[in-house]
């Protein structure tokens, strides 16, 4: 499972299970959006008239199921790939830590200091995790 019989640093093990929760948690919303869907469908024209809900609000329902289960399938390959110390997990973890880092900041200035300052936090330990700490580059090399 690990390239070159690596041990596998706990920290990434940390991440890898966030990410699967994650994956968890796509696939699990990804299918609710299939069962909204399915039941605007097969509902009442009149109930989905007072409701004011149409073909479009279908539509843009299984459009974000589909998005869901995708994001649960990349999820859970970068999951997998993390454990197994391949580098485009650990690009793609720290590209996406590095942009929440940014909207993180945003948010401070938009007053949501506490979320704000937890996500600067967060992320910048991550990306540290992942590109200083020798234990973490050795395991990606």
């Amino acid at each position: 499972m690990v390239k070159k019989n690596k041990e596998v640093p706990e920290g990434i093990k940390i991440l890898a299970f966030v990410y699967l929760i994650g994956a968890l948690a796509s696939m699990i919303f990804g299918m609710i959006a299939f069962s909204l869907a399915d039941g605007i469908r097969n509902a009442d024209p009149s109930m989905l008239a007072a409701a004011n809900l149409g073909q479009m609000h279908f539509v843009s329902i299984v459009i974000a199921g589909i998005m869901f289960v995708l994001l649960a399938v990349l999820e859970y390959f970068v999951a997998r790939d993390l454990l197994k110390a391949q580098t485009w997990s650990r690009i793609f973890v720290g590209l996406f830590s590095v942009i929440s880092f940014v909207f993180s900041a945003r948010s401070i200035f938009g007053g949501m200091y506490a979320s704000g300052a937890f996500g600067i936090i967060l992320n910048g330990i991550i990306v540290w995790y992942l590109y200083f700490k020798d234990s973490t580059k050795k395991f990606f090399k």
